[in-house]
């Protein structure tokens, strides 16, 4: 089987664009002479909708993008992540799916069974649990399909809950041909590894080959890594795609290689992290721009280091305000930094400020030299000047 892993990255609720996406998805894996096209979870709506899932003209637009996905897809078996409505008298209105289609033709939905509610998640606010997995046939091979957190049951990474079903267990000794996983799970150090060992897990209980297919990108709060991954039927990493970022991943089953090395997660992976989720919530909210307060000091460069990378120098500025307690080395190190990124740096003293306030409030506070409340005017009046200039040229204050 060729299986083309489409790993995206969706804004949620742009359900439009993300319905492009996917069909471009579609061309590109036609051109590589795929068979099977694999998407992450809740890839239409993106990952996690939260309460857009409750109007109904968001579901309707859903509906609506997933008929002309199904018209876009000859000569492909497609699985794709969406909201669909539940049946009447459902515990919720909703059922987080794969929709699986073929060839033109809506086979039907796979369910997620397993619906976390810790940590982050939420997801029994808006979904009702699907009761079972099926077989999927595609001619004469068998599929098994899972959502995220289907095969993570019993998969030692995690002990947040304990499930009543396991999706896998019912999967096991039904001669599959293939596993496959959509995904939509948040990046946190070693979680690579993590995911491997539940894929690989899966993998040897059904004694089949298993795929995962994971969403990049940052969206609200959370950022996801993407590292889509192939294992052999023995749970052996054979292949993965690109972190922290879109990727297209091809696999033939038929010429699966030797197994892969595990990559490790280090600083480099949440440097990166860092970059993309900062990246993505300024592209997605349509907006470039950025200032902050630069002091000299390694928490500031860190931050200017991430914002240059992830925005552009040119669309970020540092705003250096030295007061009576900054010292020389912390004026050139701010400016040092400024330079070596190429960053916009604007210097703005203020002692003047500082001054003033300190002796309207004087009588009535009783400052001390270098006391506590003299610093928490410096900070209050940073404040002010940044979000100043960010009022004024339509920027966001990091």
């Amino acid at each position: 089987m060729r299986i083309f892993c489409a790993q995206l990255n969706p804004t949620i609720g742009a359900i439009a664009e993300n319905g492009r996406k996917i069909c471009e998805a579609l061309m590109r894996a036609r051109d590589r002479g795929a068979e099977l096209v694999l998407f992450g979870e809740l890839a239409l709506s993106g990952y996690p909708p939260k309460d857009l899932l409750m109007l109904t003209q968001f579901i309707a637009a859903c509906e609506e993008e997933l008929e002309r996905i199904i018209a876009a897809s000859s000569e492909l078996f497609i699985v794709v992540g969406t909201p669909r409505r539940a049946p009447a008298g459902s515990e919720k209105p909703l059922h987080n799916s794969a929709a699986v289609i073929e060839d033109g033709r809506l086979l039907g939905f796979q369910d997620k069974i397993l619906l976390p509610t810790y940590d982050v998640f939420d997801e029994r606010r808006y979904f009702t649990p699907g009761t079972a997995g099926k077989v999927w046939e595609w001619g004469e091979r068998r599929l098994g399909i899972t959502i995220c957190e289907d095969i993570w049951c019993g998969a030692d990474a995690t002990v947040f809950a304990n499930y009543p079903i396991d999706p896998v267990a019912e999967l096991a000794g039904a001669s599959l041909d293939l596993l496959l996983n959509l995904s939509a799970s948040p990046y946190s150090l070693n979680k690579f590894s993590f995911r491997v060992a539940a894929l690989a897990r899966a993998a040897k209980r059904t004694a089949a080959p298993a795929i995962l297919c994971n969403q990049v990108g940052g969206n609200d709060s959370l950022i996801f890594d993407g590292a889509s991954l192939a294992v052999n039927r023995e749970g052996e990493l054979v292949a993965y795609a690109k972190s922290f970022a879109p990727d297209d991943l091809f696999v033939d089953t038929h010429l699966l290689g030797a197994p892969l090395t595990i990559p490790k997660s280090n600083t480099s992976s949440l440097y990166h992290a860092l970059v993309l989720g900062l990246r993505d919530y300024f592209h997605k909210l349509a907006t470039t721009t950025c200032f902050l307060g630069l002091s000299g000091g390694i928490d500031s460069a860190l931050v200017a280091c991430i914002a240059a990378e992830a925005l552009g120098k040119e669309n970020v500025t540092a705003v250096f305000m030295p007061s009576r307690f900054t010292s020389e080395e912390s004026s050139f190190d701010a400016k040092e930094v400024a330079r070596r990124l190429g960053i916009n740096l604007l210097v703005i003293p203020i002692e003047g400020p500082h001054t003033s306030v300190e002796g309207l409030l004087t009588p009535f506070f009783g400052f001390k030299e270098r006391g506590v409340t003299e610093e928490n005017i410096q900070s209050r009046l940073r404040g002010l000047i940044l979000m100043a200039l960010c009022n004024k040229h339509g920027g966001f204050l990091l």
